[in-house]
């Protein structure tokens, strides 16, 4: 197909939003919508290339796929390679051993997947994960598996019958992202079925390109890019992270790319702005770019714990920029030459292969390896708590690992932060036993939608089922429920929903215990890891009560065990004396695993706690 610089130009406008918007420009608090930008554009450009070559009778599978290895995987390898020895050298245990997960599900463009699978509480925040944005090339891999034998099934009965089948896509693609964008915003985020609309819309402008008249101009094509150019301004610097996404939001940015896609004439206002050389050479290296710049500060994260401020996040924008060039010239370039006598078809495709293999192996050695702990054995007191078992951090709580005797007399409910407390119950209760029903990051509320699926299960499903066995426990009088969440029971807004879960135990004669969440102590986790790293003692990981970010709603929590009339665990006196001064250790024990789960070598003195409470 014929070269449009303005598409270069606007791959600009794609990619210097997320990397300004990702390195902490508050400017540009919409900068993530570049993706969906790059998904139009990625769109339209292949099927109007798969178009072209269906209607010469040129379609090959094979040369479809040796063209997407030769433009994506040199460039991606490079940068995957490059992450390694800094991964090695700055990560802790848990969060390469996430890494080198990270890199199977990259090779296999499956990561989009691994990251809506990998949302919990026991996580490595985003902003840590250095192929997190991989996640977007693996909804286009996916989408390249799919359409060009969707579009030579289709082109054998006719362009017409291809256009119906593009249209009923994006209606019920879009639709479904708007629905998922109130039930499950990872899923909607992250996954091909909520996402291929925005594909669909590039490919729609390519199957009507005939009737568009793509590249003649008229007053009205000049009036279209100006306003096309204004939605996709208006989402960039309007949008912001409380803006549900992808949803009819996100139709902002893509209608705008397709008002310039499909307004394209030269002679146009926005086309000449567009095709500046210095937006086109940043559009040309912009794959390159968006590869570099997340693992750039994500490794600036890992290594100093902090945000990057402007300065800093200038240095980054300019450091991805010069890794974006020399990567466009030095790797990209030789292996998009097809008259290369080193980068044959054949050649290309070994390299594919071997690459992935590699990767792949790589990945599961380091998750097989645990993220390799002997680096430093101290971060072993970091290790996961999942309570009684790692069967119990998920849907399964009938899994006979999850009860610490036939039939338990405690009952543990909640999220990460009652799953945390599994043996500590476990030790202090002895007999009578304790049963685990934990999932991560869903709050023991019955009702609550907003919580995100973390398992094949949703969070109100899971409360169901946990309260359909609470129905059908005998003896209930002789029984007791636990429940923890990070901060959850406390949030005003679900106030009547926490009540009624309540006053439904209450009917059921259990006696309830809420057990207080752990202090939230600001930039804890960095210090936690810095301090191991350095060895002085987490001398440096000391607090005020008031500093912690959750202050008011532990307030809260112990206020409405009150008016509920249920009995409150207090757990913050294991970390702050009576003047509020607060520390991560207690005598020899450290106290915390990461910013708010405890260790394991926090459990006996978290079980004292909850012995003096229960009155064992």
């Amino acid at each position: 197909m014929k070269y449009r610089s303005e598409v270069d130009g606007l791959r600009a406008f794609a990619v210097l939003p997320v990397i300004l918007f990702h390195a902490g420009f508050e400017l540009f608090s919409g900068g993530y919508v570049g993706v969906d930008i790059f998904f139009v554009i990625s769109g339209y450009l292949i099927t109007s290339i798969l178009l072209k070559e269906l209607a010469q009778d040129k379609f090959s599978i094979i040369h479809f796929y040796e063209r997407r290895a030769r433009r994506i995987l040199p460039a991606l390898f490079a940068v995957m390679l490059a992450c390694i020895p800094f991964a090695w050298a700055w990560l802790d245990p848990f969060a390469l051993k996430e890494f080198f997960q990270s890199l199977v599900s990259t090779a296999l463009f499956s990561s989009n997947i691994y990251f809506f699978l990998k949302t919990g509480y026991f996580d490595v925040a985003a902003e840590m994960k250095p192929l997190l944005h991989t996640w977007s090339l693996a909804v286009e891999e996916q989408y390249y598996v799919i359409i060009p034998i969707a579009m030579l099934l289709l082109w054998r009965l006719s362009l017409r019958s291809m256009a119906i089948t593009f249209w009923l896509i994006f209606i019920v693609s879009l639709l479904a992202a708007q629905y998922f964008s109130g039930v499950n915003s990872s899923f909607n985020f992250y996954l091909l079925p909520t996402r291929a609309w925005e594909l669909m819309m590039g490919s729609l402008v390519a199957v009507y390109a005939d009737k568009l008249k793509l590249g003649e101009a008229s007053k009205t094509k000049q009036f279209l890019s100006v306003i096309g150019m204004a939605l996709i301004l208006l989402a960039i610097f309007a949008f912001d992270e409380t803006t549900p996404f992808p949803s009819f939001y996100a139709l902002v940015p893509t209608l705008g790319t397709v008002l310039i896609l499909c307004s394209s004439a030269p002679s146009n206002w926005v086309n000449k702005f567009l095709s500046w050389r210095g937006f086109v050479g940043v559009g040309l290296i912009s794959y390159s770019a968006y590869l570099w710049h997340q693992p750039l500060l994500a490794f600036y994260r890992a290594k100093t714990f902090e945000e990057p401020s402007l300065v800093v996040g200038a240095l980054v924008v300019i450091s991805t920029l010069v890794l974006a060039t020399i990567t466009y010239y030095v790797i990209e370039q030789p292996f998009r030459n097809k008259k290369s006598l080193v980068w044959t078809r054949r050649n290309v495709f070994v390299f594919s292969f071997v690459g992935i293999v590699a990767f792949s192996i790589s990945g599961i050695y380091g998750h097989i390896k645990q993220g390799f702990p002997e680096r430093n054995e101290e971060f072993l007191r970091l290790a996961q708590n999942y309570g009684l078992s790692s069967a119990c951090s998920g849907a399964s709580f009938d899994d006979p690992r999850c009860k610490s005797s036939a039939d338990p007399k405690y009952i543990l409910w909640g999220d990460s932060h009652a799953m945390h407390l599994g043996q500590a119950v476990a030790d202090v209760v002895g007999d009578a036993g304790v049963w685990q029903m934990t999932l991560s990051a869903c709050p023991p509320v019955v009702g609550i939608k907003e919580a995100p699926r973390k398992e094949l299960i949703t969070c109100p499903e899971y409360n169901d089922l946990v309260f359909e066995k609470l129905h059908s426990l005998e003896s209930t009088k002789e029984r007791a429920v636990l429940v923890s969440s990070s901060k959850s029971i406390s949030i005003y807004r679900w106030k009547s929903k926490v009540k009624a879960t309540f006053d439904k135990l209450k009917s059921l004669n259990y006696d309830i215990y809420l057990v207080s969440s752990t202090p939230h102590f600001p930039r804890v986790e960095g210090c936690i890891v810095q301090s191991i790293s350095e060895g002085n003692g987490f001398s440096d990981c000391q607090y005020k009560l008031s500093e912690t970010t959750n202050y008011e709603l532990l307030q809260r929590e112990k206020k409405l065990a009150k008016e509920l009339g249920i009995h409150y665990v207090d757990l913050v006196p294991l970390f702050c004396n009576q003047d509020g001064n607060c520390k991560i250790t207690n005598g020899d024990a450290l106290l915390l695993r990461d910013e708010n789960h405890f260790s394991l070598e926090a459990q006996p003195l978290v079980g004292e706690k909850i012995r003096s409470a229960l009155n064992l």
